[in-house]
């Protein structure tokens, strides 16, 4: 069945999936496609706010430790992080949520942390 025409106008305007970024722009922890130098993540944009960022994740114990050391990251420092992975981990991949950004966008809110139940900032940590 194919989609009226106003449905498909406004999911290309308020809904855009950025894929194939470099690899320099995102976290070693992401998949790498060295053949194309992106990695195997996304952003999901809703009327010009990021929500949502997802990627396959890197589950090789060698090649998560050697991605880190090109990134910089001193090993030593996510020791406890790369132990989940020392012993075998099944290739996996997630996303974040920003549920807020979403009801802010929605409703049309000037500031996120007016769609926070708790708002969090540099100068607010607890309650």
């Amino acid at each position: 069945m194919k989609a009226s025409a106003c449905c498909t106008c406004v999911l290309q305007k308020d809904l855009i999936f950025v894929s194939d970024y470099p690899i320099g722009r995102r976290p070693f922890y992401h998949a790498y496609d060295r053949t194309t130098g992106t990695t195997r993540s996304f952003d999901l944009i809703f009327k010009g706010v990021e929500i949502t960022t997802g990627a396959i994740r890197e589950h090789r114990y060698q090649t998560l430790c050697e991605q880190a050391e090109e990134k910089g990251v001193a090993l030593a420092s996510i020791d406890h992080y790369l132990d989940n992975f020392r012993y075998g981990c099944p290739p996996h991949g997630g996303f974040g949520l920003g549920v807020e950004r979403v009801i802010a966008k929605l409703l049309g809110l000037a500031n996120v942390k007016e769609a926070a139940f708790v708002a969090r900032d540099p100068d607010r940590l607890v309650p």
